[in-house]
């Protein structure tokens, strides 16, 4: 359970066994490592329900997944939760903005609905794949992103 001393959260998420669908969780044992102050790391894996209780209280959220937008691999997206959230957006952009059955949108959506405690200041970091079929490896081109994707939640977590 969270202590309120906690401002911000970061959530990985994603299938560590569909190489690139990974990378959320793949990042979060990466920021684990560096013990920055304030801020709680989760890895959800796909327990994707669950990011809503994991937001639940704390002032920002971050949550990190696999993005399919068309990009070139390795790309890097940032979005708010604001852009992704409405009605409108849920049916236009859902399908493009995660590779899950139910995806981070929607989630953050169910949450609002439920008038549950989320911060106002989520934002979702996501990493264009390139393959998503069964192994463990990211692709090079994922692997590279890694070191962008931490260097944009360390801004954020700094008031991006």
């Amino acid at each position: 359970m969270r202590d309120r001393e906690w401002k911000t959260v970061i959530i990985g998420v994603g299938n560590l066994l569909l190489r690139d669908e990974g990378v959320g969780i793949h990042v979060t044992k990466e920021l684990e490592k560096l013990h920055l102050p304030d801020v709680e790391v989760y890895d959800l894996g796909r327990d994707i329900l669950d990011v809503i209780f994991a937001l639940e209280g704390c002032d920002k959220g971050i949550i990190i997944d696999a993005v399919k937008r068309g990009g070139k691999p390795g790309t890097v997206y940032r979005f708010k939760s604001d852009e992704v959230e409405t009605k409108d957006s849920i049916n236009r952009i859902t399908k493009a903005v995660s590779v899950h059955q139910i995806d981070v949108p929607m989630i953050i959506g169910i949450g609002r609905g439920a008038k549950l405690d989320l911060p106002t200041d989520i934002i979702v970091v996501g990493v264009e794949p390139k393959i998503i079929e069964v192994g463990l490896e990211l692709s090079p081109e994922v692997k590279k992103a890694i070191p962008r994707v931490i260097e944009l939640i360390i801004q954020e977590i700094h008031g991006g």
